[in-house]
């Protein structure tokens, strides 16, 4: 955990993970992912923190190396995904009554599948690739 922050009725956490060569314990990259829980806040904790993942990310000034559409369809297999693989029950991604709550009008897509769909559209254009320093460097997504 990187950091806890108060944000009044609620939270965020911020978690820092590192991805490591096995062999040589060489760091190839680090992820930051911050969650907002609703209804655990006010414990006088900082409020605001570190710019990680909340950081602006510029765009570059070209246009973009290929543009990618795909309509997603409402399906009863998203509660077995939402449950089996990430553990949100949130059901806003699931039910329109609950999304209606949350202030949506309908189900918003899980972060997990709009990643899921993301690597599924780079692997067609673009194939398989290795991470390289030079990647890591160079490449923003």
């Amino acid at each position: 955990v990187l950091e806890v922050l108060d944000k009044g009725k609620a939270s965020s956490v911020t978690t820092l993970m590192q991805t490591r060569d096995k062999a040589s314990s060489q760091l190839l990259f680090e992820n930051q992912a911050a969650v907002f829980i609703r209804n655990v806040g006010g414990f006088g904790g900082k409020h605001t923190g570190i710019q990680g993942c909340s950081a602006a990310n510029v765009a570059p000034k070209r246009a973009p190396d290929i543009v990618m559409e795909e309509k997603t369809q409402a399906a009863p297999c998203r509660l077995v995904f939402h449950r089996s693989l990430s553990a949100d029950y949130n059901l806003l991604h699931i039910l329109p009554i609950f999304a209606n709550i949350g202030g949506f009008n309908k189900p918003i897509l899980h972060e997990l599948c709009f990643m899921g769909i993301t690597g599924k559209h780079v692997l067609k254009t673009f194939g398989p690739f290795r991470v390289s320093r030079e990647w890591n460097q160079a490449v923003q997504v």
